[in-house]
């Protein structure tokens, strides 16, 4: 018999990814995956439904695992990522399970927009998750250290174990599935910009595409229509190398955009989020073509930001 697990999103907003309502992170999904591999079998609770019924936090069994952070803040429309305070108050509440928490709470937490992300202690829960939460969480409960960096040898099959669990958000079946192509910016080696967190997950590591067709295939059969290529820091660079401002390959961005189409046919959105102006800049016909690309692929109403 399955041992019980409960997963707190507390939401999560960083440069390059967006994990609030009606937003799901990777994370979330990763950290289900691996539970599940785990032998246990994960619960799923928003912060905001916490709000309104704190019972929803406890009594859930052996482990609860928390992912929350903000590193870059904003006005939501759809719902309010944990502050501080409560993730500590959540914390100390939980005394009977062993509990963890991971996510860009981490590396810090910026309370309001233009205030800089500062590390501060977390009180109450058992363990902090270093990078990735879900390797991390995986190297733990194997009885190793709470950290790890992304191998997506190793996340893409969680997040295709894990997918399933996107039926217990409350924005189902409308929740936007935010996917990862790639963790890391290529300006890391010079700072990065100044307002992102990105670089401290180092250089880029790029996902495959049949990683990222794999998993929008499970998310289509949990019930998902809606996606967001979102997480990465410029969607231009995806699989690119070569120095600050790596050349866009239109060629493999058609690719993922049809390799998605393909998983999941019906799809009613498919937009994306970060373009580097950099990038364009510097590589005007090869963004152009890119850019092409990425129009004949996604749906209505997107934005590049």
């Amino acid at each position: 018999m399955a041992s019980s697990a409960l997963i707190i999103d507390g939401y999560v907003d960083e440069p390059a990814c967006l994990g609030v309502a009606p937003y799901i992170s990777p994370y979330i999904r990763e950290v289900a995956g691996v539970l599940s591999e785990h032998g246990y079998d994960p619960g799923y609770v928003t912060i905001d439904q916490i709000r309104s019924d704190p019972a929803l936090a406890t009594g859930h069994g052996d482990l609860v695992v928390m992912i929350a952070g903000v590193t870059v803040p904003g006005t939501y429309m759809g719902g309010k990522p944990a502050t501080l305070t409560e993730i500590q108050q959540l914390g100390i509440l939980l005394r009977e399970p062993t509990t963890a928490i991971g996510g860009p709470i981490a590396f810090g937490y910026a309370p309001g927009g233009g205030r800089k992300a500062i590390r501060q202690a977390i009180a109450g829960f058992d363990v902090t998750l270093a990078k990735s939460p879900a390797v991390a969480l995986d190297s733990w409960l194997s009885g190793g250290e709470p950290e790890g960096v992304t191998d997506y040898s190793l996340t893409d099959r969680w997040c295709v174990a894990g997918a399933g669990i996107i039926v217990r958000h409350p924005a189902f079946p409308y929740v936007m599935c935010e996917l990862e192509t790639a963790v890391g910016c290529s300006r890391a080696t010079v700072g990065g910009c100044s307002f992102c967190t990105e670089p401290f997950y180092g250089l880029p590591r790029y996902r495959s595409i049949e990683g990222i067709a794999g998993e929008v295939a499970a998310l289509r059969a949990a019930g998902a229509r809606h996606f967001r290529l979102g997480r990465q820091p410029d969607l231009l660079a995806y699989q690119s190398s070569g120095g600050e401002f790596p050349t866009p390959r239109p060629d493999v961005l058609a690719d993922l955009f049809s390799a998605i189409r393909e998983s999941a046919p019906d799809l009613k959105t498919l937009h994306i989020d970060n373009i580097n102006p950099g990038t364009i800049a510097r590589h005007e016909a090869a963004a152009r073509e890119a850019l092409a690309a990425i129009v004949a692929g996604h749906t209505p109403g997107d934005t590049a930001a």
